[in-house]
């Protein structure tokens, strides 16, 4: 189960004492504290995401879904950058596209004209997963897992997705998860693919309610 978020979105809000500011995508600082889940805020260019997390086992990656509830809010770019800030601190990413049909993380990673396979390859058995693995030209030790380019993708079910995440795992140090927007069978798919969530909200009124329905739906999982 994804850890839950005790107190609720509004506290989150109002009670910055359990709030730790970090610079943009600055994550390869943090260090969780034993026992605990740590709530952290980010902040950049009028973005803010929430982390939830809980303790793992060593030996395998730490697997993060960067979901949002609206589209729009910067995600993605969130997702590629806390990749990127990752691998300059020494650790082997692997960052997969789960928006499926309406993927941007390629474009966004500048490896779109690099891709020869996609997840959907990897799912029904027409490749390895290292095949589909694309390295991230600007930034060593990340790499890309793309999306389907097209809407057929009917194949790619919760338990493919998450046999394939987990054949990763002994692979790298993090595995993070750019989550389609919305709350429909991709969010599932994606969000229990991981350990922890990233919930990334700009400060409009409509994407903080939004955030906060993830809020409450991952504490279900």
């Amino acid at each position: 189960m994804l850890s839950a978020l005790a107190g609720g979105f509004d506290k989150i809000r109002h009670n910055t004492t359990k709030v730790m500011l970090l610079k943009a995508f600055d994550y390869g600082k943090m260090e969780r504290e034993s026992g605990e889940p740590k709530i952290i805020l980010t902040a950049s260019g009028g973005l803010f995401g929430t982390f939830v997390c809980r303790k793992k086992g060593e030996d395998m990656a730490r697997k993060i879904v960067v979901t949002s509830g609206k589209g729009g809010v910067g995600k993605t770019s969130v997702a590629a950058n806390l990749g990127i800030r990752l691998a300059r601190a020494g650790k082997r990413v692997c960052i997969i596209d789960a928006d499926f049909g309406l993927n941007n993380l390629d474009v966004v990673a500048g490896v779109e004209n690099l891709v020869v396979y996609d997840i959907a390859d990897c799912v029904e058995g027409r490749c390895r997963a290292k095949q589909a693995l694309v390295e991230c030209p600007s930034a060593k030790n990340v790499y890309i897992l793309p999306s389907v380019h097209s809407f057929s993708h009917d194949s790619i079910s919760e338990k493919g997705v998450n046999e394939l995440i987990e054949g990763l795992s002994s692979l790298f140090d993090y595995i993070v998860i750019d989550c389609p927007a919305g709350i429909n069978e991709g969010f599932s798919i994606a969000v229990k693919a991981a350990e922890e969530a990233l919930v990334v909200t700009t400060p409009q009124l409509s994407s903080l309610r939004d955030a906060d329905k993830v809020l409450s739906l991952l504490r279900g999982f």
